[in-house]
This record gives C-alpha cells, structure tokens and sequence, in this order.
C-alpha cells in the first residue's frame, strides 16, 4: 500500500516540457470548471482517481499531438483507460465508460523523445458525443455526479469510520509509507474521497481499481474499498506474525550461539576448553573397546559418553561418568541371578589329598566369589 501517487504508468503520449502552473494540487477544495469538450488521453496499466495526482509517461505521437495543441488553450484534459492495454492506436471503442477530467500540472521532456506529464484527478466524467477521432479523440463530455449521502446514519457513519481506522492500521504495517499519509487519512473528510484516495494506493489490478472509479454510489464504493483494505490487513497481520516467529527463532538460535561461543572462551581460560573434554571422551572410548564388556555394558556407557559431551567439566556428574565409564561394570543381569541374596558356591581344594570339593553356603554379605572352603563345625 502507498499513499502517494503510483508510480509511473504508461500512457497514450503528450509532448511538450515546461512546468505548468496555476493548477489546484490534490485534495484542495478549489476546482477549476470543465469544459464542456475536452482532448481525451487513453492511458494503459493506470487508472486515474479524483482528487489524486498520476504521473504519466507518454510516447505515442498521437498523444504528444494532443498535448501540444490542447495545453496552449486549456491545462484540462480527460484521461481515459483503455481496455486492452495492448492497444497500440485505441479508438473511442476501446475505452472504458468512466474516466477522469484532469489538471495537467507539469510537462517534462525526456531525452527518449517521450513525455512525462504529472496530472491531478478532479471529477468523473462520460463521453456524451464524439467530435473528432484523428489525430486524436475530442469529445463533449458530461461530469457524473453521485446520489447524495445517508444523513444521520449511524451505520454508514460506522462504516466510514471503520474503513478510516483499518487505513490507518494497514498504514502502520506496511513499510516505506510516507508520514504523511496517516494524517491525510484522518483529514480527508469526504468519505468518497477517502475511498478514491484508498482504491488508488492499494495493491489492486487495473480492473479493479477501474470497476471501483465507476462506482457512482459512494456508499457502495466505501463499502467495496473497505472489503479490500479489510483482506489486505489481514494479510499485512499475518504476515506480521510470521515474521515475528521468524524473528523469535534466529534470535533464540543466535542466543544460544553467542552462549556457547561464550562459554568456549571461559572454557578455555579454565584449561577446561571443549578439546579436552573431547580427548578424554575419545580415551575412555578405546579403553572401553579394549575392556570388550559385555553388549548391554557398552551400550549403556555409549549413552553416558554421549552425555558427558554435554555436562560442563566442573560438574560432579562430570567425575561420576568419567569413573563408571573407565571402569565399566556388568549389568545386574549379568552378574548372574538376582532372586536370593545369598547363592550356592563351590570352592575348589588346595590340597591334593581332599578326594572331591566340598560345597558350602556363602555368607549373605560375603563378595561375589567364596574366599575358602566353609568353616568346620565346632563339636
């Protein structure tokens, strides 16, 4: 969206270069009277609204005619847009049924032998009655007027004021939007005006913003703009947010960043940086591979080296892994049966005279191997 004049649209073609004054800028009260004929410029890809101001790029010779022989007897022109844009030499039934009567309020030369011509919009007008069609159309023509407004409405006054605040909303979510344009909004005091104002800055087609010129209800026009800026807001929201949640991401992932970019330098300050921690992980890996223990074991280790990559070196936790993985121990089953806290345990004899191995109970809290044959009972 853009409160200003869209930028520059191509044109039929007028040519001639000196700045023109004495023209009313747009959005003052003061218009000049229409002639009742008037030169008429098709112009492409554009659409003039009142109280607006279009820069024009002009090359054609039959628009460059126009001008040159017009702006010597009057700086108003209409300003027609033509239906096909494609059009190269548009004749009176190649134009749409509304157009603008224009000021024209600058003429500038170009080294390209095109013109550019800065026009401000005053009033819809109609072609009543062909008067000439080469080498350029003049007509007579006939301003329209609209029905008068609702007084005293409150529903249409809601309705404008609706329109005016999601402006102004809309005005605030979109980037390089003039200063300006928030106070024109809540100036500009003609509610058909603003709907023109409006229709002209929004991100429409050329059928669109055509379909809204002919709109010669101004509550109906309100209503059919207020439609389009409402769809534009909602868009200009999301995208709001989705940029928000982007933003939010990339901040916490360079939070995080900047951390451990951080925490590597104190690391390093310490004697404690990453590379010794990651040396000490990779010779608990070989001593581990060495040890050859069994599947469980090494999986579990595997898991607690993993980890330990993680756990800052001054940490407890840190010596507790570091310990358990040098000196892995078998799981509980794989110590053997867990059912009875004592089990059965056969010793071999150390002398060569004791014909066969005597088994005796171990002791709840003896270790896992018998130290011996069992006691004698006393007699």
């Amino acid at each position: 969206m853009r409160i200003d004049p869209p930028a520059s649209a191509k044109a039929a073609a007028p040519d001639t270069s000196e700045p023109l004054s004495n023209a009313p800028f747009a959005g003052e009260d003061q218009s000049p009277s229409i002639p009742d004929t008037l030169p008429i410029l098709p112009i492409r890809e554009a659409v003039l609204f009142p109280g607006t101001v279009l820069p024009l790029t002009v090359g054609r010779h039959a628009s460059r005619k126009l001008l040159e022989e017009s702006l010597s007897q009057s700086k108003i022109i209409g300003v027609f847009t033509q239906k096909n844009s494609e059009q190269e030499n548009p004749g009176p039934g190649d134009l749409h049924s509304v157009g603008v009567a224009a000021s024209v309020l600058k003429f500038i030369r170009q080294p390209d032998d095109s013109v550019v011509i800065i026009v401000n919009g005053l009033e819809r007008i109609a072609i009543r009655k062909l008067l000439l069609t080469h080498p350029f159309i003049r007509a007579e023509v006939e301003v329209l007027r609209s029905p008068p407004l609702p007084a005293g409405d409150k529903q249409w006054q809601a309705t404008v004021q609706q329109l005016r605040e999601s402006a102004l909303r809309l005005i605030e979510l979109t980037p390089d939007v003039p200063e300006q344009a928030s106070t024109l909004v809540l100036n500009l005091e003609d509610p058909g005006r603003l709907a023109d104002l409006l229709a002209s800055s929004l991100n429409l087609d050329t059928a669109q913003r055509q379909d809204v010129l002919e709109e010669l209800d101004v509550v109906k026009r309100v209503r059919a703009v207020l439609l389009r800026v409402s769809a534009q807001l909602e868009i200009a929201q999301l995208q709001q947010k989705i940029q928000k949640d982007v933003a939010s991401q990339i901040s916490d992932t360079q939070r995080r960043a900047f951390l451990r970019e951080q925490l590597k330098a104190i690391q390093k300050e310490l004697g404690e940086g990453e590379e010794g921690t990651e040396q000490q992980i990779a010779d608990l890996r070989k001593r581990l591979e060495a040890a050859q223990p069994p599947k469980e074991v090494l999986e579990q280790t595997e898991r607690e080296l993993r980890r330990l990559g993680h756990i800052h070196p001054a940490s407890p936790e840190f010596s507790v892994i570091v310990t358990a993985s040098a000196n892995p121990s078998p799981t509980p089953s794989a110590a053997g049966s867990s059912g009875s806290a004592s089990a059965a345990c056969t010793t071999k004899p150390k002398s060569a005279d004791i014909a066969a191995p005597t088994s005796a109970p171990c002791p709840a809290a003896s270790s896992r191997n018998c130290a011996g044959p069992a006691p004698a009972t006393p007699s």
